[in-house]
């Protein structure tokens, strides 16, 4: 009897010891599923992710495009009126323009020469001698501070951006060259 009752111990022990691992082993490979499954999620949601990214990446790269082609017809439309707008207002007027290397100066030749005025472009003056005596110096956002003496006299120096506010920076000097020539009479 008393060897009964030992196998019979031991073999209950065995069952719940098997069902104890069993339960382990079992929610072990479930737990793994869904693991898997919240893995596979939260990849799809990165993918979808970058892919919103990358229309709205395409998006944003159309935009730039189209307001390039923008600025770029309407620098075209300034030119042309300026061009029209300044027709024969620096008639026989010379210049000679010296522009640091960032200022744009398209069309600032075809401008200048439909407002009668003749323009000579540089990016450097070092020599007076480069100046001829009935031409006047413009200085484009280059500082002051940077030229000699003898190459300031007679210079016009304007530090604005664009070429539509030099164009007003010239007018207003020869607007008060025409109000000072008309003092002195």
């Amino acid at each position: 009897m008393v060897f009964e009752l030992r196998y019979h111990i031991f073999t209950i022990t065995a069952i719940f010891a098997a069902l104890g691992l069993s339960i382990l082993i079992g929610t072990s490979i479930i737990g793994n599923e869904g693991l898997i499954k919240e893995q596979n999620k939260i990849i799809s949601n990165i993918g979808e992710n970058i892919k919103k990214l990358k229309e709205e990446n395409n998006e944003l790269e159309q935009s730039i495009i189209n307001l390039e082609e923008k600025l770029k017809n309407e620098k075209m439309m300034e030119n042309e009126l300026l061009s029209i707008l300044l027709q024969n207002k620096f008639s026989g007027n010379k210049y000679v323009l010296v522009k640091s290397g960032v200022v744009d100066i398209k069309g600032a030749e075809e401008i200048f020469s439909n407002a009668g005025a003749n323009l000579i472009i540089r990016d450097n003056l070092t020599n007076i001698n480069e100046i001829k005596k009935d031409h006047q110096v413009i200085y484009w956002n280059i500082k002051a501070d940077n030229i000699s003496k003898k190459l300031k006299q007679n210079a016009l120096f304007c530090n604005k951006p664009d070429l539509i506010n030099l164009i007003i920076t010239l007018l207003e000097n020869k607007k008060n060259e025409c109000i000072s020539n008309n003092s002195g009479i």
